[in-house]
């Protein structure tokens, strides 16, 4: 049924006209009738109300009944199919996956009858809701739809603004306020040389005086004294220097050493040459999970990674600490790394886009893995697919997609395009970039060609990407913090 081509199929189903009493394999003869009949809303109201179908199912297909409507305008049959629906998900019917895409579907419907300017038809869609979704999605509903009540002709519920930076941040990326993506300029370059130049040190020191607590054994005792050594000290040799001995002194009975080393040896070659030697994945994240319980072993892992430039290795083992002694935005510095050197940090200054951007995409792409490779076929640390490459990406050594430096110069090179296309707009540029161009042609058609930011973004018909695009902007938006704000000596 989900695999048949259409001729087939039809014989298929002739044979099997009644769904069997498995739901999984209920729902896949559910999909092989709608591919039977693709866009027929009348046969897939007629397939929802058949009583041998499971509650969930019936509810599935009354949602995509009205997503075809509404996408050929026709609004009345569209809301009535959209009401059976969230009737069905308000008896408890279907799984948490089928209520949370009707739930999603709810949502842009009424986005899209704002699109419209047809507000009487969004207020309908949303009192409707209101009403019928129980629990976690209608929690979820009315806190993703807040931005509209407005818009709608509807009281506006006052809430206290959120004093967390991330959530302000948050706020005006889903109101689509955030800035047009331009090329990298003179004044962007230097910041991000000053700023990637200003070692975590300090803070690092700061942050393990909290954690490690005095006492303890004669390792404890001394690395106490050595970050406390430090907190003092304002030269960057000295500082890498007391870094080097303080995580020797837990590599001798706290850490796993010989995988650590030989890891170590690996980066220190691939520096060495410039990039041109590929380096294995990090283990630092893996062995993080071991010590969740030490915080000390913890600390002396994150200078590791400091030591290594492993922005992998940062984000990962940063992750889990306690945020003990660091403020929340001294925390973000750990968590929003910067490279210090070597063939990312070349890559990043050779780049025609703001490297606040590139980092943002890469730590939602691969969370700065060069060798990553997706279920979906993207690679490396920008999750480029096969086909942006030479030969899909079957290069050897310093030219292989799995060198960051190389993934760099690709993303950027695909991100200067759909910034060209897209007038510097960063809604359709990051989205063309996951989802591709036509997807985003296709969204906007679908939308009257109207490409109010906001609207756009909450359109998006790929959940992964919608996620995507708000991901990236707000990252971008802390990276730019830390690059051009974030003078406080780490």
């Amino acid at each position: 049924a989900r695999l048949l081509k259409k001729q087939d199929l039809n014989q298929h189903l002739a044979q099997y006209p009644n769904p069997p009493e498995n739901f999984q394999l209920q729902g896949w003869w559910v999909s092989g009738q709608r591919s039977s009949r693709k866009g027929d809303t009348g046969y897939y109201e007629s397939l929802g109300n058949r009583t041998d179908l499971k509650p969930g199912w019936q509810l599935d297909l009354f949602r995509r009944a009205s997503e075809v409507h509404f996408l050929n305008q026709r609004w009345q049959p569209g809301l009535r199919d959209l009401e059976i629906a969230l009737d069905k998900t308000s008896q408890d019917a279907g799984t948490a996956g089928q209520q949370r895409r009707l739930r999603q579907w709810t949502e842009q419907a009424l986005v899209l009858a704002l699109a419209r300017n047809d507000t009487l038809l969004a207020q309908k869609i949303y009192t409707m809701a209101s009403e019928k979704l129980t629990g976690d999605q209608k929690t979820v509903f009315l806190k993703e739809t807040r931005n509209w009540r407005g818009e709608m002709g509807l009281e506006v519920n006052p809430s206290a603004a959120s004093e967390d930076y991330k959530d302000k941040i948050r706020a005006e990326v889903e109101k689509g306020h955030s800035q047009s993506i331009e090329p990298k300029d003179g004044i962007v370059q230097k910041e991000f040389i000053q700023a990637s130049g200003t070692p975590l040190w300090k803070l690092w020191a700061k942050w393990g005086l909290a954690l490690v607590k005095p006492g303890g054994n004669k390792n404890l005792i001394g690395y106490r004294a050595l970050l406390e050594e430090m907190s003092l000290a304002d030269d960057p040799e000295i500082q890498n220097d007391l870094a080097i001995r303080a995580v020797s002194l837990l590599l001798k009975n706290k850490l796993e050493k010989e995988s650590l080393l030989r890891w170590v040896l690996d980066k220190d070659i691939h520096h060495l040459s410039g990039g041109r030697s590929l380096t294995a994945m990090s283990p630092l994240s893996g062995l993080a999970r071991k010590k969740l319980n030490d915080p000390a072993a913890l600390h002396a892992m994150l200078g590791i990674a400091l030591l290594a430039d492993d922005l992998r290795g940062i984000v990962g083992i940063a992750t889990p600490m306690a945020q003990t002694g660091l403020t929340k935005r001294e925390k973000l510095c750990f968590l929003y790394p910067l490279p210090r050197n070597g063939s990312i940090h070349k890559a990043l200054s050779l780049s025609g886009n703001d490297p606040a951007l590139l980092l943002a995409v890469a730590r939602s792409e691969s969370l700065f893995e060069p060798s990553v490779r997706s279920r979906a076929g993207a690679l490396g640390w920008m999750q480029i697919m096969p086909f942006h490459f030479p030969n899909k990406g079957a290069r050897a050594g310093a030219d292989n997609w799995s060198c960051a430096a190389v993934s760099i110069a690709k993303g950027d090179g695909l991100l200067t395009e759909n910034r060209k296309r897209y007038n510097g707009n960063p809604y359709l540029t990051l989205a063309a970039y996951n989802a591709g161009p036509g997807a985003v042609a296709r969204w906007q058609k679908q939308l009257g060609g109207n490409t109010r930011n906001d609207i756009f973004l909450a359109w998006i018909g790929y959940p992964e990407t919608r996620l995507y695009v708000e991901k990236v902007l707000i990252d971008r938006e802390i990276y730019n913090w830390i690059i051009s704000e974030s003078r406080l000596n780490y």
